[in-house]
């Protein structure tokens, strides 16, 4: 890596072209970490290096460009990211060609030792990348990097930088340039004052546990909430929501029930009163005498304004009496 550096920081100060090295290192709170690597070179550089491969004076076309990208990361570097479990893909903007490696860490701790200090340059080959120390959970990023004595001529054409995102803000750092949210922080390599990265930080992990248990508790509470207003709704009809074929016969059910009620009240009033069957029995027979004349039941009213009852031995003298009549005759 080191002498593919060179190489073009020595083309880069002939031909004044650019270059872009950018390293991103994205730690989510989970500690995964996803890993890329973008390298990539601007049409005039590319063709700069066909020329130092013995194709000088031609015009050279994009299929011979990205074949020289492809030659400049792998063979010049003596080992492909591919090699180190890294995914391929092109890279391609109006100014730059090149070609972008990802990898994915299931955790932060596969890039931890407790010796680890690693060369920046060896990023792109290094199967086993400890990059980090862990000191009762205070990771520290524990890498360097050597510039070259020539790079300060040409920082202008290179556009090389290291980007850590964090998921929470970091207890220190020497970056060049932090987020407005202080987790994404940013070394410019041609702007870097010392040779060493310096970062520490911590990761709070989402407790998953408290998590489950709150979510089983509220689907507790949440069913009891529930079954509580069924029970309460329970036994009861909302008459004006029915359909009005049911309605009717509500209606109608609920009518002759109270008219059903009132004639059970009325029986009932009637047995509460204690009369005397004898009474009922003599209401029910003729008043008068079998021989005469029959009053009717209707004189009941009549006998009861009476001040001194009828007696039954005596006869009522008529209006005419004929057989009084007679006998002044003779």
């Amino acid at each position: 890596m080191k002498k593919f550096i060179c190489l073009i920081l020595m083309l880069l100060l002939v031909s004044g072209c650019s270059f872009k090295g950018e390293y991103k290192v994205d730690i989510k709170k989970n500690k995964e970490v996803n890993f890329g690597i973008t390298i990539a070179f601007d049409d005039q550089l590319l063709d700069y290096f066909i020329d130092l491969y013995g194709n000088s004076g031609q015009d050279y076309t994009d299929e011979q460009r990205w074949e020289m990208v492809e030659n400049l990361i792998i063979e010049e570097n003596g080992q492909s990211p591919i090699d180190c479990g890294f995914v391929s893909s092109k890279y391609e903007t109006d100014e730059y060609k090149g070609m972008v490696f990802t990898k994915t860490f299931s955790s932060i701790d596969d890039l931890v030792s407790d010796d680890a200090y690693l060369n920046f340059n060896k990023l792109t080959n290094t199967e086993d990348i400890k990059m980090f120390t862990n000191n009762d959970g205070v990771y520290s990023l524990k890498m360097y990097y050597e510039g070259s004595e020539d790079e300060s001529s040409i920082n202008s054409y290179m556009d090389f930088k290291l980007i850590i995102t964090l998921p929470d803000e970091p207890i220190q750092n020497n970056a060049t340039t932090v987020s407005e949210d202080g987790r994404t922080l940013t070394w410019d390599l041609t702007k870097l004052t010392s040779k060493d990265f310096i970062l520490d930080f911590k990761i709070n992990a989402i407790p998953w546990n408290y998590i489950y248990i709150g979510g089983g508790l509220l689907l507790v509470v949440v069913f009891l909430l529930i079954a509580s207003s069924y029970m309460k709704k329970k036994g009861k009809i909302d008459v004006s929501k029915m359909p009005k074929g049911i309605k009717k016969n509500s209606d109608k059910t609920k009518k002759k029930n109270n008219s059903t009620n009132q004639d059970v009240s009325k029986k009932e009033s009637i047995n509460d009163l204690k009369i005397d069957d004898e009474v009922l029995d003599s209401l029910n027979k003729p008043v008068g005498n079998n021989d005469d004349e029959v009053v009717n039941l209707a004189m009941v009213d009549s006998y009861k304004s009476t001040k001194a009852p009828i007696k039954k031995d005596k006869t009522t003298k008529g209006l005419f009496n004929f057989d009084e009549q007679n006998n002044e005759n003779k």
